[in-house]
């Protein structure tokens, strides 16, 4: 808990389907077959994959999105000092 074996998949669909956009919906069928799969051969719960997956999508946004929040939380520190002096 959370199943890698359903984040794996989500990862592959959000990096592919942004490279590829015509073939998100091929993406999207193996996504669900894997998911089903790994439901069906019993090897983790919905919970599981459903955590799984929302694991995968924040670890996507924290690296797609790395260069903001560096900037945010490098101004933040200056909003601190500035804070600290007063």
């Amino acid at each position: 808990m959370p199943s890698l074996h359903a984040a794996y998949p989500v990862i592959t669909y959000l990096f592919l389907a942004k490279q590829f956009p015509k073939f998100r919906l091929l993406l999207i069928i193996y996504l669900f077959s894997v998911w089903l799969s790994i439901m069906y051969l019993g090897e983790h719960y919905t919970f599981d994959i459903f955590m799984g997956a929302i694991y995968a999508m924040g670890a996507f946004l924290l690296v797609m999105k790395r260069k903001n929040i560096y900037k945010y939380l490098k101004q933040g520190r200056r909003i601190l000092r500035l804070n600290q002096l007063f």
